[in-house]
C-alpha cells in the first residue's frame, strides 16, 4: 500500500516541517513532490534524466519538477548534470541540460542559503576540482582512441608481417628445392665441359700428326657441313 507524504504528515507519522528533504525513488520523483504539498523543506532534492538518456523516457521531466517546485517558492536550484563524462554545474537554469543528460537538482527555499553555497568557497572549490576532473578524463578519452588507433595499426602491421614471413618460408622451400636440381645442372655442365675439352685436345694432337695442309683440307671439308668449323680454320691460319 502506497501513502503520500502529506497523508503521513497528517497523521503525524512524519514531521511536517524538515529541513533536508532527498528524493531517489528511481524516476518516481515528480510523484512524491506531487504527494508532498504540505512539507515545509529548507532543501529538496531531487534526481532526474533526459528523454534521451539510455534508461528512456523519464516519468519525471525535469522540468515539470522545476515549475511544481517554483509554485511552492522554491525559485532558486542548483543542478549537477552529467553529460558523458563531462559534470555541468547549473544554477537555477536548465539551458545546459541535453537530452541524454542525467543528475540532482537540489532547490532551495531561501535565496540567501541559496547564494551563501554558491559563493562558498568549498561549492567553488567542489566545481573547479570537478572541471579539472573533466578535463582529464577527457585527455584520457584522447590517448586511449590513440592507443586504440596505434593498436589496431600494430596488428595490421603484425598480420603483414606474418604473411611476409609466410612468403619468405615459401620463397625459401622453393629455393632448398631447386638447389639440388641446379647443382646437379651445373655438375652436368662441368662434366660436358670437360668432355669438349678432352675432344678438342685430341683434335689438336690429331691437327699435329697429319701436319698443316691435310689439316686444312679436312677443316674445309668439315665446313661444309659443320659451318662452326671455320672459325677454328680461321684461328688455325692464324697460328
Amino acid at each position: 500500500m502506497l501513502f503520500r507524504s502529506d497523508d503521513l504528515a497528517a497523521r503525524g507519522d512524519i514531521p511536517t516541517r524538515v529541513g533536508f528533504l532527498k528524493i531517489d525513488t528511481e524516476g518516481h520523483d515528480l510523484a512524491v513532490l506531487q504527494g508532498a504539498s504540505q512539507l515545509m523543506c529548507d532543501v529538496v532534492s531531487v534526481e532526474f534524466w533526459g528523454d534521451g538518456h539510455a534508461l528512456g523516457k523519464s516519468p519525471s521531466p525535469v522540468a515539470d519538477m522545476v515549475a511544481l517546485l517554483r509554485a511552492r517558492g522554491y525559485d532558486s536550484f542548483i543542478g549537477l548534470c552529467h553529460d558523458g563524462d563531462t559534470t555541468v554545474p547549473l544554477y537555477s537554469s536548465l539551458q545546459e541540460v541535453r537530452a541524454d543528460s542525467w543528475g540532482n537538482l537540489f532547490f532551495f527555499r531561501s535565496a540567501e542559503l541559496y547564494r551563501q553555497l554558491i559563493e562558498h568557497r568549498d561549492w567553488l572549490f567542489v566545481v573547479e576540482m570537478s572541471r579539472e576532473r573533466d578535463q582529464l578524463r577527457s585527455q584520457l578519452r584522447s590517448k586511449q582512441r590513440v592507443i586504440e588507433e596505434l593498436s589496431s595499426a600494430a596488428t595490421e602491421r603484425l598480420q603483414i608481417i606474418e604473411q611476409l614471413q609466410t612468403a619468405a618460408a615459401e620463397r625459401l622451400r622453393i629455393i632448398e628445392y631447386l638447389h639440388p636440381i641446379a647443382a646437379e645442372r651445373l655438375r652436368i655442365v662441368e662434366q660436358l665441359k670437360s668432355t669438349a675439352a678432352e675432344r678438342l685436345n685430341i683434335i689438336e694432337q690429331m691437327a699435329a700428326k697429319l701436319g698443316r695442309s691435310p689439316l686444312k683440307k679436312i677443316l674445309k671439308r668439315l665446313a661444309v657441313y659443320f659451318p662452326g668449323f671455320t672459325l677454328l680454320e680461321r684461328n688455325n691460319d692464324a697460328a
